[in-house]
């Protein structure tokens, strides 16, 4: 399936019932351990598109919620994204997207 195909099932559920889309969406975040990566490759959908939905179905509030009680109970994924601390352009870090020439 074509991760952006706009017949993924969540798709269609958002339009047809918005309320077992969002209720899909929990369930699969709370597999995930809360953790949208590891959630958008469960369903087969980009993150971005993941993303998409959540905020078209208004989950924010409710994902700030359940990963607050996540990292409460200790059933949180724990990983964290992005550079790690002080690796900026500014403290000589590559660009995002640069390549080494050779």
């Amino acid at each position: 399936m074509n991760t952006t195909h706009p017949d993924h099932v969540i798709a269609a559920l958002i339009v047809a019932d918005p309320k077992q889309a969002r209720a899909r969406l929990i369930e699969r975040l709370r597999k995930a351990r809360m953790h949208k990566g590891d959630c958008a490759a469960a369903i087969g959908c980009a993150h971005s598109t993941l993303l998409r939905w959540i905020r078209k179905l208004r989950l924010e509030p409710e994902i700030e919620k359940l990963e607050a009680r996540a990292r409460r109970e200790g059933w949180h994924h724990g990983r964290v994204g992005g550079r790690p601390e002080g690796s900026t352009v500014a403290n000589g870090a590559a660009p995002r997207g640069s390549r080494l020439p050779g």
